[in-house]
């Protein structure tokens, strides 16, 4: 569940009501909309205050005034430039390495037409790296905006509304290219390098984690949870500590080996304290994946903390100065179209025809076009593949894998919030008074802040559920079919499900399309698990479910459930037995 809060100013004084890190946006939005935010208890939450009449003021002003929560004295406004470590880590250089790979490959062989269904992030980046191949990608989008899990759109005012809050980090080095690489990095917003729990024994108290300035990982994460004297115990420290040593140890091999464990069967086979969990798993594994920890797998959580460990500017985060259709989508759009790919939406698929050899002989969209192409490529969610696999590729057991995939139901809530009598929704509300005592609850002499209006937006199925022993059936993003490729965060790649995921599932999906073209060769398929080859010979061949309706949430996106929307806004997952960041 994701919240966002907003209070229309016209030319009043904002409420002091989430003790906020303001951001003016660099470029900010024509109607001079102003967005702050805050990270709450793990949770990252933004306070997007509407339309002001200081847009002069917003419009070259780009400090950023921050709030200390442990003691509610605003600091200096500073400016937060681009963590200077990014660069140079591993995995920077990795994804670097191979979009200049992927460009090298312009020229080698004929220019290939390729057919992308899903105009998501890894859709687009899928799209991108193609035209950066020298290969011409049509996107085919269903719904009437871009984005998928990101997407945003305007409501009957014209304001905005998000798929739920995303935080870029600094540990995400295929993004971080990706902005560079459009030239978009201004949009960034960087925070001081700090995280902010909300204490969930001591309501309305907050602490923090802070990384101090000059030392290298590991030693500033294990220094600030040291420094820290309310989250954890000396002792709860040093007992939760040999559990992690193996992870910086023996790296990845480690980490890949505990899918089969959830995070409590970890903790217990580690002897970890309960409060480990009580203080900081609950809420990481419903921010990493919207689970409870008793259902994650460890190595969800093993490798998001390995970034953030091995990486000095891993846990950085920056919020993008705006939405991510306007700010990140668009610009994908641009360059791909520039450079002679296109990008459609409004074309949802009806099916996917094959030849009588299997491969893929056109994409069949539902007002009866036929979208025919050189290579084929799908960067739909896990669960609209299943219904749009074809019959004569059903009884294989590469795709059949997928059936141990599933999306996890999300709701994401936006709140508008002012000095008004509206009514409060209230289990969301009460939360809120548990964590913000001081400015929200009717106790308060004024009653406090009120809710002026609500929208929910629902993802009936969002990222692949990652419980444990899921990692194994995630495919390879080449297929056995000759001329088709799997794109997607639910894919194989070390990233997980996250705009990250996303981003490298395309840029891999790209490599597999553009190394066949060009004669190179690729990393091949993935070998499928012995526990599906195991029952291949029950599979009977089945015509594909398709896809029904033409809501949203019929193509594997967000709807609003709801009245009305907020301008520009912002939005954080609410944790209500945690305190850890949103994705």
């Amino acid at each position: 569940m994701s919240l966002a809060f907003v209070q229309p100013l016209h030319g009043a004084a904002p409420l002091p009501l989430l003790r906020a890190q303001q951001t003016p946006p660099k470029a900010p939005p024509a109607d001079g909309m102003k967005s702050s935010s805050l990270i709450v208890g793990g949770a990252a939450c933004a306070v997007a205050a509407g339309r002001t009449r200081r847009t002069k003021v917003l419009a070259t002003e780009s400090r950023t005034r921050t709030v200390n929560p442990a003691t509610n004295e605003p600091e200096d406004p500073k400016d937060f430039p681009k963590p200077s470590c990014i660069n140079e880590t591993d995995n920077y250089k990795e994804s670097e390495a191979l979009t200049q790979k992927l460009m090298a490959l312009k020229g080698k062989g004929e220019s290939k037409t390729v057919a992308i269904i899903g105009g998501g992030l890894s859709g687009l980046a899928c799209a991108k790296y193609l035209v950066d191949a020298g290969h011409k990608p049509i996107v085919l989008e269903a719904r009437d905006c871009l984005g998928g899990k990101v997407s945003a759109w305007k409501d009957k005012d014209g304001d905005w509304v998000e798929t739920g809050l995303h935080i870029f980090f600094g540990a995400y080095p295929n993004m971080m290219n990706l902005f560079s690489e459009l030239d978009i990095e201004d949009r960034l917003q960087w925070k001081r390098h700090q995280m902010i729990f909300a204490m969930q024994e001591l309501p309305g108290e907050f602490t923090t984690f802070d990384f101090l300035e000059g030392i290298p990982a590991p030693f500033n994460f294990g220094l600030s949870i040291l420094l820290n004297q309310k989250m954890l115990t000396l002792p709860e420290k040093l007992q939760t500590a040999p559990a992690l040593l193996p992870m910086l140890v023996e790296g990845q091999k480690f980490i890949d080996l505990q899918d089969e464990l959830s995070v409590l069967n970890f903790m217990e086979k580690y002897g970890m304290p309960d409060r480990i969990n009580t203080e900081v798993f609950i809420a990481m594994a419903k921010a990493l994946d919207f689970i409870d920890p008793e259902k994650l797998s460890m190595t969800v959580v093993l490798t998001a903390m390995n970034r953030f460990l091995n990486e000095t500017d891993g846990l950085q985060m920056a919020f993008i100065d705006g939405n991510q259709t306007v700010r990140l989508c668009e610009p994908l759009k641009e360059y791909i179209e520039s450079r002679g790919g296109q990008v459609l939406c409004e074309k949802p698929l009806a099916r996917i025809e094959t030849n009588e050899d299997g491969s893929v002989k056109c994409f069949k969209l539902r007002n009866g076009q036929e979208v025919v192409a050189d290579e084929y490529v799908s960067s739909v969610p896990c669960d609209i593949m299943k219904r749009i696999l074809p019959r004569a590729w059903s009884t294989d057991p590469f795709f059949r894998q997928i059936d141990e995939l599933e999306g996890i139901p999300v709701i994401n809530i936006h709140l508008w919030m002012g000095k008004s009598d509206e009514e409060i929704v209230a289990a969301t509300m009460k939360e809120l008074e548990r964590l913000f005592p001081t400015e929200i609850g009717e106790h308060l002499p004024d009653g406090g802040a009120k809710l002026l209006k609500h929208a929910v937006v629902k993802v009936p199925r969002s990222v692949y559920a990652a419980i444990p022993g899921r990692n194994k059936f995630r495919p390879s993003q080449e297929t056995p079919i000759k001329n088709f490729t799997l794109a997607g965060d639910w894919t194989s790649q070390k990233f997980l499900g996250s705009m990250e995921g996303a981003i490298l599932g395309g840029k891999l999906a790209a490599e597999v399309v553009a190394c066949k073209a060009a004669g190179e060769p690729t990393k091949g398929l993935k070998e499928v698990d012995p526990s599906i080859l195991a029952k291949k010979d029950t599979f009977v061949a089945k015509d594909p479910m398709g896809v029904k309706g033409k809501t949203p949430i019929a193509f594997g996106g967000g709807e609003v459930l709801g009245s009305g929307f907020v301008p520009w806004p912002f939005s954080f997952r609410l944790v209500p037995e945690g305190r850890f960041l949103g994705r």
